[in-house]
C-alpha cells in the first residue's frame, strides 16, 4: 500500500466536501427535474422530445454520500470512512461526473430542455440558440488553401 503513504486525508475530505456542496442537491433532483422538463415540453408542444431511454434512467449511479442532506452529517459520513474508502469515493464521484453515461446524458438533456423551453417562452422560433438567417456563406467560397473572401489582401 505504498500509495497510501502520500495520501493527504484532509485534502481528500476537502475535495469530496467541495463536490458535495456543488453537486449533491443536483444529483438528488436530476431525474425528477428531467421528468418535469419532459412533461413541460410536452405541454408546450415543443418537438421533438428527445427522451432518454428508461433503462438509462434506471442505471443512474448510486452515490449514497450525495443522499446526505446536511453538511455536518456529510462530514461525519466522511470521518467514518477509512483512507482507501475515502479515496475510492472521490474517484467514484469524479468518474461519475466525467464518464457515467446516464449522469452525463441527463445533465445534457436537462440543459437542452431548459434552453428550448426558455426560447419558446421568449418567442424565439429557432433551435440551439442560433438564428439560421444570420448564417450565410455570402461572398465567401471554400478553396484548397482555406476560405476565399473575395480579395487578395
Amino acid at each position: 500500500m505504498a500509495h497510501l503513504e502520500f495520501f493527504d486525508r484532509t485534502k481528500c475530505e476537502l475535495m469530496v466536501m467541495h463536490l458535495w456542496r456543488r453537486l449533491a442537491e443536483d444529483y438528488r433532483t436530476k431525474v425528477i427535474k428531467y421528468r418535469f422538463l419532459v412533461a413541460t415540453k410536452r405541454e408546450m408542444g415543443i418537438l421533438p422530445l428527445h427522451k432518454v431511454k428508461e433503462e438509462d434512467i434506471k442505471s443512474y449511479p448510486n452515490v449514497p454520500f450525495f443522499k446526505v442532506f446536511d453538511e455536518s452529517e456529510a462530514k461525519y459520513y466522511l470521518s467514518r470512512l477509512r483512507n482507501h474508502e475515502l479515496s475510492s469515493l472521490l474517484r467514484k464521484i469524479e468518474n461519475m461526473i466525467q464518464y457515467n453515461h446516464s449522469y452525463c446524458t441527463l445533465t445534457a438533456r436537462i440543459y437542452d430542455f431548459e434552453r428550448e423551453i426558455e426560447q419558446k417562452c421568449n418567442g424565439k422560433s429557432y433551435v440551439f440558440g442560433m438564428d439560421p438567417s444570420r448564417c450565410s456563406s455570402e461572398g465567401r467560397r471554400q478553396t484548397r488553401k482555406g476560405v476565399y473572401n473575395g480579395y487578395d489582401g
